[in-house]
C-alpha cells in the first residue's frame, strides 16, 4: 500500500505513547543545548563591543565558558534520552511484529518469503532507531530554537526576523520536503529490494545440495548478483541525492548569511539599526543554523526509513484469513468428518466436493500426485485455512466453534 510521508510518519508516532514525556524532556534539553552553543559566538560579540567601550568583559567570557560547558551536558543528555526512547520503542515495536504474525499464521506466512519477514524482522525494525532517536526531537527542536532566534532577530528589527524567518524555512523546511519527495520511491524500492537478497540468500543457503545435485549454482548466483546490482543501484539514488541536499543547504546557508551581513549593513548605513545590531545579527544568523540543517539532511537521510515503515505498516494493517477461536468447545474427537468440501487458491481448486470420514483410533494413509492436496487437506482439519464450501464436523460440530489450540 502506497502512502504519504506524512501517513507513515504520524502512525510511527502512534508508537510513542507514554514515553511522551521523555521526549518532551529531550526536546527542551536539545533546544537549551542549541541555545547554549549560539550564545557563544553571540557573546563574543558583545564581548568585542565591551572591549570597544573600555567596559569589563571578563562576565562574558566566563559566561561562554559556562555555556559551552553546558553545551557538552546537555547534548549528551538529550542523545541519551532520544537513544533510551528509541531502544524501548524498538523493543515494543518487535513485540508487535510478533503478535501480528502469530495472528496471521499460519496461513499468510506461508505465502510470504522467509528472508522477506527476517528482513523485516531485524534491517527494518533497526531503521526506525533514525526515526525514533534522530527525528522526532530534531524536528520540534529545529522549529522552537528557530522561533527563539526570529524573536530575537525582531528584537533588533522586524526585517531582520522576516529574512531569518525565509532563511530558516527554506533550508528546514522547503528543502527536506522537496528532497524526500525526490527520494521516497528510490527508500521503498531500497527496503524491497534488499529484502529480495535476503530472501534470495537464504534460499540458496536452504536449498544448497538441490542446486548443487541439478546444476543450477550458477543461475542462483547470476539471479543473486542481478539482484545485487538492482539494490545497488537504488543505493546510489540515494546517495546521489543526499550529496545534492548537502550542497544545496550549505549553498543555501552561505547565501542567507551574507544575504543578513548586506541588509544588517543597509538598515546600519540608513540608521535604522545601532552598531550593535550590525555585528549581532549576522552573528547571531549564522551560528543558528545548527538544527535546520539536521533537518535539511533529514530530507534524504530518511528515505530507506520511511520505506521501512511502510513495509511494517503494510504488516500490521493485514487481516487475518482465519480468526483463532479461544472460548470454543473441547470435543473428544470420538469422529471426524469432511463433507463436500471445496477449497481451492485462488481460482485453481485443488479439492472440489471432497468428504472423508475418520473415525477415532483408526490410522489412515493419504496417496495422491504431487498437488492433489494432501497437504491442503491436513491444514484444512487443523483450520489453517476455512473451507470454500461444505464443512468439516469434529463430534458432528463445526471446526469453527472448536477452540483453535484445541483443535490442532
Amino acid at each position: 500500500m502506497k502512502r504519504s510521508n506524512f501517513q507513515i510518519l504520524s502512525s510511527l508516532i502512534g508508537f510513542v505513547g507514554d514515553m511522551k514525556w521523555i521526549v518532551i524532556m529531550a526536546i527542551l534539553m536539545g533546544v537549551a543545548g542549541f541555545m547554549a552553543a549560539i550564545l557563544i559566538p553571540v557573546l563574543g560579540g558583545y564581548g568585542i563591543l565591551k572591549i570597544l567601550a573600555n567596559e569589563s568583559w571578563q562576565p562574558i567570557l566566563w559566561t561562554m565558558v559556562f555555556g559551552a560547558f553546558m553545551r557538552g551536558v546537555l547534548r549528551y543528555a538529550e542523545q541519551a534520552s532520544n537513544h533510551y526512547i528509541a531502544f524501548k520503542l524498538l523493543a515494543h515495536i518487535r513485540d508487535v511484529i510478533f503478535r501480528k504474525l502469530r495472528a496471521l499464521a499460519p496461513a499468510k506466512l506461508e505465502t510470504k518469503e522467509k528472508g522477506n519477514l527476517i528482513s523485516l524482522i531485524t534491517s527494518d525494525v533497526e531503521l526506525l532507531e533514525v526515526f525514533y532517536a534522530h527525528t522526532i526531537s530534531p524536528v520540534c527542536i529545529a522549529f522552537l530554537v528557530s522561533l527563539i532566534c526570529v524573536l530575537w532577530q525582531g528584537s533588533l528589527h522586524f526585517s531582520l526576523a522576516l529574512l531569518a524567518l525565509i532563511a530558516y524555512g527554506t533550508i528546514g523546511g522547503l528543502l527536506p520536503y522537496f528532497l524526500s519527495k525526490s527520494t521516497m520511491s528510490a527508500g521503498r524500492s531500497y527496503r524491497e529490494k534488499s529484502a529480495m537478497i535476503n530472501a534470495k540468500m537464504l534460499e540458496g543457503v536452504r536449498g544448497i545440495q538441490d542446486l548443487l545435485q541439478f546444476g543450477s549454482a550458477n543461475v542462483y548466483k547470476e539471479d543473486l548478483i542481478d539482484k545485487t546490482r538492482g539494490h545497488a543501484k537504488e543505493e546510489k539514488k540515494i546517495k546521489q541525492q543526499m550529496g545534492l541536499g548537502l550542497s544545496m543547504s550549505n549553498a543555501l546557508i552561505l547565501f542567507f548569511s551574507v544575504l543578513m551581513f548586506l541588509w544588517s549593513y543597509w538598515l546600519y548605513q540608513n540608521g535604522f539599526v545601532s552598531y550593535e545590531a550590525l555585528l549581532i545579527s549576522p552573528l547571531l544568523q549564522i551560528s543558528s543554523f545548527g538544527p535546520v540543517i539536521a533537518l535539511s539532511n533529514l530530507g534524504t537521510g530518511l528515505a530507506p526509513t520511511l520505506g521501512a515503515g511502510n513495509r511494517l505498516l503494510d504488516l500490521l494493517e493485514e487481516e487475518a484469513v482465519v480468526e483463532e477461536v479461544k472460548t470454543g468447545t473441547k470435543p473428544s474427537f470420538d469422529r471426524l468428518e469432511v463433507d463436500g468440501v471445496d477449497f481451492g487458491y485462488g481460482k485453481d481448486l485443488v479439492l472440489q466436493d471432497f468428504s472423508l470420514k475418520i473415525p477415532q483410533g483408526k490410522v489412515l494413509g493419504i496417496r495422491g500426485a504431487s498437488g492433489c492436496g494432501k497437504s491442503t487437506l491436513l491444514k484444512l482439519l487443523m483450520r489453517f485455512w476455512d473451507v470454500e464450501r461444505g464443512k468439516i464436523l469434529v463430534d458432528g460440530k463445526k471446526i469453527q466453534t472448536i477452540q483453535t489450540s484445541a483443535l490442532r
